[in-house]
């Protein structure tokens, strides 16, 4: 009997052995592939002599850590079955910077991003998505405030850049919050909006950059003290303001990168005269933009290297499933519950978001799809029309950028008093405030015969407790709604708070509460009040 179980446990052993080789061999070739890639961004860039490529990325230890439990764990699903491959997405939000404006879409920072990084996630079977859900002249609010509606509640990376609008502004917070409460728990990074950029004039008159000690030593440091040591000096110069929350928000794992730091070496190497050809200056160029995707690639194809190494090393002598529950349970301990806000917001947690801007990945939540009746037709031209608002800007805008193949369209709804009634399904699990949203104008401005929607042109009303079956035959009837005012300021930028009567609204304590709608299934009506145009692009409420 004895003999029996030792050959039993001999025959397990080397069952597990031949099996932990196979597994070995799989990320021996995704190690491979990490550093072919980061080897051909690093002699591209020519970074070891102009080593300042390096400054790019800062983060904590801790988040270093925790992306790589967070590699670690695709990593471990997709070797404990071949057949189910794993997703690994990075979703860039973002400015008509990583749009991509002035340069073709497949030429953006998150194409060039997924193309360096692909054949690593691909050589352990893991499928990497690269998403681009950036959106041109779009400010702070309610983009930030939804994030979750255009990365997909799937993302594991999600990227902010925002700061020629943003910068040091307190929505940044409600970003961090707002990404922190999706299911798949992302890591956040911030990137900031410049690239480094001059003149091809300027060339003639510079002199040969001389690499200094401090450079010299970037080349020689260790990469998690790179990241967490070294570059200190760099967060802080570009990403000081965001300090206070990166303590508080400390299992979001957040990293800043920054693109400027190449400016020393203009006119030399890889940094060629000719650098901003065919964008404007505060765009990056195609090279620009490939330099932006090598910097964030680089980082975290070494996080990922990281990942793999010590995934082989675990398996040299344990099995699969163990060096899984040992990720998980540490990955577990590293996601903290969201705590108090460090500063008031009027937006709630986890915001629900109706808006049929592109490109936006939790495809319910179109505005569109929630009318119940008012839209035009073509059986119907009366009514409130939905459309780009691009083509009310320009006509031949959306086809240029089409050609160019962005992918970032504001759709709205517009309407006027000769539009008659917009009704909208509005279902609320829970007593919430509502804001309304425009579209930005062109900088700062509407077009003509068009104003603000808080501006008087336009009243709400809300009927309470309309059951489904009732949409189809729905009708105003103000003497059984309630008509909301408008509570505007600047801080909402292009949206407004609906504010029911306060004898009406949700019973609480504070005088917050008294701008909330109860909870239930309602009908929003809008309706023109004159011929000035009003535009609703977006619905936010809790």
């Amino acid at each position: 009997m004895f003999s029996l179980l030792l050959l039993l446990s001999y025959a397990l052993i080397y069952t597990s052995s031949a099996i932990n080789e196979e597994l070995i061999s799989k990320l021996e070739s995704a190690a491979s592939a990490a550093k072919a890639s980061t080897d051909s961004i690093y002699k591209e860039w020519q970074v070891d002599q102009f080593p300042n490529f390096l400054k790019s990325c800062s983060m904590h230890k801790l988040s270093w850590e925790l992306m790589k439990l967070k590699l670690q764990k695709k990593i471990l699903s997709a070797l404990a079955n071949a057949n189910n491959k794993p997703k690994f997405v990075i979703s860039f939000t973002g400015s008509s910077v990583t749009a991509g404006h002035d340069s073709h879409f497949n030429y953006s920072t998150p194409v060039v991003t997924g193309l360096f990084m692909q054949p690593a996630f691909e050589a352990v079977g893991i499928t990497l998505e690269s998403r681009n859900v950036a959106l041109g002249n779009n400010p702070c609010t309610p983009y930030d405030v939804c994030v979750k509606y255009f990365a997909g509640e799937d993302a594991d990376i999600v990227h902010w850049e925002q700061t020629y609008f943003c910068d040091g502004r307190p929505i940044i917070e409600q970003f961090i919050r707002q990404a922190m409460t999706m299911p798949s728990q992302p890591i956040i990074v911030f990137s900031s909006s410049p690239t480094g950029t001059w003149e091809a004039k300027t060339c003639e008159t510079r002199k040969k950059n001389e690499m200094t000690v401090a450079e010299k030593t970037l080349l020689t440091v260790d990469p998690v003290h790179l990241v967490s040591e070294s570059n200190k000096d760099e967060q802080q110069r570009t990403w000081g303001w965001l300090s206070e929350y990166m303590h508080h928000y400390h299992s979001a794992g957040i990293q800043t990168f920054q693109h400027i730091s190449h400016d020393k070496y203009a006119c030399e190497g890889p940094y060629i005269p000719t650098w901003q050809e065919g964008a404007a200056s505060w765009h990056p160029s195609i090279l620009g933009h490939r330099l932006r995707g090598a910097h964030h690639a680089y980082f975290w194809l070494m996080i990922f290297a990281d990942a793999v190494a010590d995934i082989k090393a675990q398996l040299s002598h344990r099995v699969l499933d163990a060096v899984t529950k040992d990720v998980e349970h540490r990955l577990s301990k590293l996601h903290a519950p969201l705590g108090p806000a460090h500063a008031a917001s009027i937006f709630p947690d986890n915001a629900k978001c109706y808006t049929d801007y592109e490109p936006r990945f939790v495809r319910e939540a179109s505005l569109k799809d929630h009318v119940i009746s008012g839209l035009a037709s073509e059986s119907k031209p009366e009514g409130w029309t939905h459309m780009i608002y691009e083509d009310i800007v320009d006509k031949n805008l959306v086809q240029r950028s089409l050609k160019m193949q962005y992918r970032d369209f504001k759709y709205l709804i517009h309407g006027n008093k000769d539009s008659g009634a917009l009704n909208i399904a509005l279902d609320l699990s829970k007593d919430s405030p509502i804001f309304l949203c425009e579209t930005p104008g062109i900088w700062g401005s509407l077009p003509k015969g068009y104003d603000h929607i808080w501006s008087g042109i336009l009243d709400v009303y809300i009927t309470y407790n309309v059951p489904a079956e009732s949409h189809a035959s729905f009708e105003l009837k103000k003497e059984s709604s309630t008509r909301l005012s408008f509570k505007y300021n600047n801080d909402h930028e292009i949206c407004v708070r609906l504010d029911p009567p306060h004898n009406l609204a949700a019973s609480a304590s504070t005088a917050e509460a008294n701008h909330m709608v109860p909870k239930g299934n309602h009908v929003l009506t809008l309706m023109g009040t004159s011929h000035t145009q009003a535009i609703l692009a977006w619905i936010v409420t809790a």
